[in-house]
């Protein structure tokens, strides 16, 4: 166990390290690598909220399909032939 938090903490400080060390080398202003990462930031989780959104409706699509009645009142019910 011990060996695991040692790992572990030396993998953080090493990360810590190199974020550093790419930050003070990169080939633009502080301002612009902000803005870079913030708006991959802002892309990436825009991405995570569409493709969970997707996942929850087909999700709900099977379970209507296996209980043979909608969700939600006034959905059409979907017909299950065994």
């Amino acid at each position: 166990m011990r060996k695991l938090i040692s790992l572990g903490l030396g993998f953080i400080v090493g990360a810590g390290f190199a974020i550093v060390i790419v930050a003070l080398f990169a080939p633009t202003s502080g301002k612009a690598l902000r803005g870079t990462i913030k708006q991959g930031y802002l892309d990436t989780m825009s991405e995570a909220r569409r493709a969970s959104a997707d996942r929850q409706r087909e999700l709900e699509a099977e379970l209507e399909k296996r209980l043979g009645k909608p969700l939600l009142p006034g959905a059409p019910a979907n017909t299950v032939k065994s």
